[in-house]
């Protein structure tokens, strides 16, 4: 479980970071990651989600 400290959402990491508790309304944003050949941990591409809170207008 990750434990938002703002608003005490929780998330379930192993299932795609699902809340499970508090307010959050959808789950975490995704970034991709991977470890470059000199041992750094780096993204693979830009967020897959949209980031920011649920109630933000997308389009």
């Amino acid at each position: 479980m990750l434990v938002c400290p703002c608003h005490q959402s929780m998330f379930d990491v192993t299932v795609g970071a699902q809340p499970n508790f508090g307010p959050a309304p959808r789950p975490l944003p995704q970034l991709p990651l991977f470890i470059d050949k000199d041992g750094y941990l780096r993204s693979q591409s830009d967020y897959l989600e949209p980031v920011g809170p649920g109630y933000w207008e997308r389009s």
